[in-house]
């Protein structure tokens, strides 16, 4: 396998041209770098002793190969293409082509044929790797290696590694001309057949400089800033992990293979368009990134050899450049409208390709970000014909593959078209995505391709992204979760039924199952006579205690449906659902019932501990209720401020209690702690768990529920074995040794994964997930020991669970949509909002049943490789700031990394006068503290700086709802944004001195001390000279990674950091800050007029 992916490909096509380049007069040994070569050299400076642009090839030779012949082959080559004796060094900071004379080449020869058979591939491989990760040093010969590894006296592997600033693809294909070429006429004792070359790869460096100012240039330079101005800095693909807050190179490769009349399909659909296969792949690429990313204005780089000139084509060296081809999605086209899009967008770069990609750079100067690299990071190639194989008389060659392990960005897909089809790889950053990631997005490729192909006048977001063997997977095969349940009962008579067969046994706290029966027999009845029955709805004003669980069940005895209402509310909210609920008649504990005065209700009262009434009064009562009535109405809070009344049938939550019993284990034994307010949903939940199964509920005060020192001691004496708590809740409760505590459900927010190491020990700990939408909980997954991030898990039984894009289409495994559920637990829809409900509450399409309905969450997730669902946030958590999409999640995650942070939010806000602001809230853990500056210090090496908050505010506690959740709106304003400031001048010495070496390089009168060189306007290879001079003025070396992350105060405090723990390597004694500035001035004012005239 090559590791050169990216080179010759279709897009390759004569350009405009103009000068012809022509050899140097006289030819000098030091000219300078390219525009690519320069830009490899910096990034060589900012990662020195990597192998990220070593390519890389290895072949099998089975054959009487000749050593001698073959090094003498590439002395020859070597003398032929002064590039492979090329060195570079930057005396003032801009990179120059040092060219040496001819030298013999020797390649090292390892010989592995001694060893067992059995272990020698292994070796190899190791051999091959280790070969290929060995950097290079730019300012040292070689900058190529040719390596032998002997298996048997007629078997060896050769491996060419040579750094890419003196080879791209296209000289692979004349490398291998040559040495065969010369190979075959050495073995036969010939001179080389080869003519001498007329000009060189230093020539084309001169020229390209000098076409740097040309009126074609500047013409293609205002083409370019005009096509990207404005396109999304970020393609932000759906990846398996947080992406760093420095870029990574570790890479990996996955295959695809297309069929071959999938391959037919395309040449007559392209012909039929009157465009070239690369650009139908394109688009089909471009669509499916749209799919996956949500992001219909894309960035998508495409690799051109760049040899425009026929007197270049037979050099070898790095002349590759790479198009930004920015492609527009938005507007609902068919497919075949994309294709004429993409057709004119690639046709007009193709007119525009001589601008080489490192000018264009440097003059768009983006947004610089450590986390990606700049304008893309998604590349994309078609390769028509093969490579020129490498052929030795009497000699087989085959390839050999190799893993390569590094990757330059984000995703890089190659296909390679043959007679057998469509075959390609794509290399990816392993630290970002998983290879079952990337394998599903290349299957999302193919079988939109297919599917567009066959129906070209389809809308783009219509086209299935599914092959149909992973559809069924993700519909159906994860679906099947039919299960036999209770259907015929409603929710209270789960009760009855354990009432009547263990009445004596507690059920409540205090209360055995008989005596709350025959309570509940009582109040139901009062109801009855008062016109409750099926439909009906009734508010209760309650709290935790034994009454709430009578007044429930007395309400769906009556066959009504319970209303709770939350004590803590205002008036107005509580008088805002009684009306929009209907509500007639209402049931309240004696110290509540006076906040019902006002709303016009008749109020039954329902005490702690009424007496079980005797006689008739006591026996379950007959209502005619059945599963598919309401059991209650519960108010949610919607997005304009008005509650909105969820209706919850007996049906869903027959089965939801049936499926805890099980999965839970919860049985006559189990003593259930019900911590949540009555209101809130996930309470009945714990109520109806307990006494469904046989087991007692335990109820605790409210003062007991607000000292998590109090609650604990309540679980402990109560011996609690089950329960469900919030996150919030569970992140308050300090560790305990409860060994009766033995299965605990978590929920209502995302699960950290701290909670449950904090907690999982000696016991069983169970992420689970539903809206009140569809009856409590909907899906779930036991949470594991390890420390990763918990899934959300699969759906409950006769419950099911669909990841969807916006037109309700199924997303392949590993990318983002909206969690849809299904099945028996969807709600009815919301009370008197007809609108609403038809919004969210939408046909189900693949259970196959007439008149089913699912429920758009608007959560945002993801099918795991294993069916697990994985929780990435709310849709609208996901922000966009300065450009970039941003999940708070996953600052918030990153907060809650620092050993002092227990919990921690964000949120955005509107300062005056800008757009979206970050806002970061933290608590810190007992008796902890840490500065802000430390805190944002911390989150800096987490995430990029564009997710940084710009206010960070410490709280002694979160504001939470009365169910427990965080309460977002109470979060306090933003405190004062962090940094904000004046100019502030510089002060020190050194500060001096650097600021008066970035104001010449910039062109400015004054800079701040809190200003970052690139903020300002600088570039790679500005930053470059820079920082050589300020080593030559000071005799300390500047990283280039302190240049691009540091303010001018933090270059400044390197320096003085460096110059007590260093020897300054220059001689002279250092001057002083204004000696220095107007030594440095007339330096810098020389190397820019020497980088603006090329020379």
């Amino acid at each position: 396998m090559s590791a050169e992916p990216y080179g010759h490909s279709q897009l390759d096509t004569e350009g405009p041209g103009s000068s012809v380049i022509v050899p140097r007069q006289p030819p000098g040994s030091t000219v300078p770098a390219s525009f690519a070569q320069s830009r490899l050299w910096y990034i060589d400076q900012w990662q020195p002793n990597s192998p990220l642009y070593n390519v890389a090839d290895a072949y099998r030779l089975k054959g009487p190969l000749d050593v001698d012949i073959l090094n003498r082959c590439l002395t020859e080559i070597a003398r032929r293409h002064e590039v492979l004796r090329t060195r570079f060094v930057a005396p003032e900071g801009l990179p120059l082509q040092v060219i040496e004379p001819p030298s013999p080449i020797a390649s090292t020869l390892r010989d592995l044929s001694a060893e067992p058979r059995a272990e020698v591939e292994a070796r190899l491989q190791a051999l091959i790797t280790a070969e290929v990760h060995r950097p290079f040093r730019l300012d040292e010969l070689p900058l190529w290696r040719s390596l032998l590894i002997r298996l048997a006296p007629d078997e060896h592997v050769w491996v060419l590694t040579i750094h890419h600033i003196i080879y791209d693809a296209w000289s692979g294909q004349i490398l291998h001309r040559e040495l065969a070429a010369l190979y075959r006429a050495f073995s036969q004792g010939q001179p080389s057949p080869l003519p001498e070359l007329g000009i060189q790869y230093a020539d084309f460096s001169v020229w390209q400089r000098k076409q740097a100012h040309s009126p074609l240039f500047r013409e293609q330079l205002e083409f370019w800033r005009s096509r990207l101005s404005g396109a999304p800095a970020l393609l932000e693909l759906p990846a398996d992990r947080p992406r760093p807050s420095e870029m990574t190179t570790s890479g990996a490769t996955v295959r695809t293979e297309l069929p071959a009349e999938l391959d037919a399909a395309l040449t007559s659909f392209s012909r039929a368009q009157r465009v070239t296969p690369f650009v139908t792949l394109l688009a089909a690429f471009a669509a499916t990134l749209y799919r996956i990313s949500g992001q219909s204005d894309l960035v998508i780089a495409a690799p051109v050899a760049n040899r425009t000139q026929v007197k270049i084509e037979p050099l070898l060296g790095f002349f590759v450049n790479t198009l930004a081809l920015r492609i527009d999605v938005s507007g609902r086209p068919s497919f075949r409208r994309l294709v004429e899009r993409v057709r004119d967008v690639v046709f007009d770069a193709l007119d525009h390709q001589d601008l080489p990609f490192e000018r264009l750079v440097e003059e768009l100067q983006p947004q610089r970000a450590l986390t990606h690299t700049p304008i893309f990071q998604v590349l994309f190639q078609l390769n028509e014909i093969g490579r020129v194989p490498l052929l030795f008389d009497d000699i087989l060659v085959e390839e050999t593959p190799f893993d390569y392990g590094v990757a330059r960005m984000d995703l890089a897909v190659t296909l390679n078209r043959s007679p057998a089809g469509l075959r390609g790889f794509a290399i990816y950053n392993s630290d970002l995505f998983d290879a079952a990631t990337i394998q599903s997005q290349l299957a999302a490729f193919a079988a939109l391709l297919e599917k567009a192909l066959a129906n070209p006048d389809t809308p783009v977001e219509q086209l299935p992204l599914l092959a149909p063997a992973d559809r069924q997977r993700v519909l159906v095969d994860w679906n099947r979760t039919q299960e036999a349940y209770p259907a015929d009962l409603c929710l209270h008579q789960l009760f009855e039924r354990q009432a009547q067969s263990r009445p004596t046994a507690c059920a409540v706290s205090d209360q055995a199952g008989d005596q709350l029966n025959r309570r509940a027999n009582a109040l139901a009845r009062q109801l009855l006579q008062r016109g409750v029955g099926p439909e009906v709805p009734v508010a209760l004003l309650v709290d935790n205690s034994a009454a709430a669980v009578v007044a429930i069940l007395a309400v769906l005895k009556a066959g009504g449906a319970y209303v709770p209402l939350d004590p803590t509310a205002p008036d107005e909210r509580l008088g805002l659902i009684i009306r929009d609920s209907g509500a007639r008649l209402a049931l309240a504990v004696p110290a509540l019932a006076p906040r019902l005065r006002a709303s016009g209700l008749q109020c039954l009262l329902v005490q702690h501990h009424d007496p079980a009434p005797p006689g008739d009064w006591a026996e379950n009562p007959s209502t005619g209720v059945t599963p598919d009535n309401l059991a209650y109405i519960i108010y949610t809070s919607g997005s304009t401020g008005t509650p909105r009344g969820v209706q919850i049938a007996h049906r869903g939550l027959v089965n939801l209690i049936h499926f805890d019993l099980r999965a839970f284990r919860i049985g006559s034994s189990a003593h259930v702690l019900q911590p949540l307010a009555i209101s809130f949903d996930a309470a009945t939940m714990q109520i109806f768990n307990a006494l469904g199964g046989g087991g007692c509920v335990y109820m605790p005060d409210a003062e007991t529920l607000l000292s998590p020192p109090a609650l604990l001691q309540y679980v402990s004496q109560n011996k609690v074995s089950h329960t469900t708590f919030v996150v919030s809740m569970m992140m308050a409760l300090p560790y305990a040794h409860l060994p009766d505590f033995c299965d605990v459900a978590v929920g209502g927010e995302a699960v950290p994964p701290e909670l449950v190491a904090r907690w999982i020990k000696g016991r069983r700990l169970y992420n689970v997930y539903g809206p009140t939408e569809t009856s409590i909980l909907t899906v779930w997954a036991p949470c594991a020991v390890d420390a990763q991030k918990p899934p959300i898990g699969r759906p409950i039984a006769n419950c099911f669970a669909y990841v969807l894009d916006s037109n309700l289409q199924p997303m392949p495994v590993g990318v983002v949509g909206e969690l849809c559920l299904g099945g028996v637990a969807v709600a009815r829809g919301y009370l008197n909002q007809p609108a609403l409900t038809a919004e969210r509450f939408v046909p189900d399409p693949f259970c196959g049943e007439p008149g089913a309905r699912m429920y758009r969450t608007g959560d945002l997730v993801r099918f795991l490789p294993d069916g697990n669902i994985d929780f990435v946030g709310r849709r609208d958590f996901q922000v966009k700031v300065r450009g970039f999409r941003v999940e708070l999640g996953e600052i918030e995650s990153a907060l809650r990394q620092h050993p002092a942070v227990a919990e921690a939010v964000v949120q955005t806000y509107d300062a005056p006068g800008s757009q979206h602001q970050l806002a970061a809230y933290v608590v810190l853990k007992a008796d902890r503290t840490v500065s802000v500056a430390d805190l944002m210090e911390h989150l800096s090496r987490k995430v990029p700086p564009y997710m940084l908050p710009t206010s960070l505010t410490v709280l002694p506690a979160m504001p939470l709802t009365s169910a427990g959740k965080l309460d977002r709106r109470a979060l306090p304003a933003p405190a004062r944004p962090v940094g904000v400031g004046t100019l502030i001048e510089p002060t020190t010495a050194m500060e001096r001195l650097v600021a008066a070496v970035w104001c010449r390089a910039l062109g400015l009168e004054k800079v701040s001390v809190r200003d970052n060189f690139f903020d300002l306007g600088g570039h790679s290879l500005l930053a470059m000279q820079v920082i050589a001079q300020v080593h030559q003025q000071t005799g300390i070396q500047l990283s280039p990674r302190e240049m691009v992350l540091g303010t001018l105060a933090q270059v400044a405090a390197a320096l003085e950091r460096s110059a007590k723990t260093t020897t300054p390597e220059p001689g002279p004694s250092a001057p002083s800050p204004v000696a220095a500035a107007g030594r440095l001035s007339g330096l810098v004012d020389r190397l820019l007029r020497r980088w603006r005239g090329g020379q």
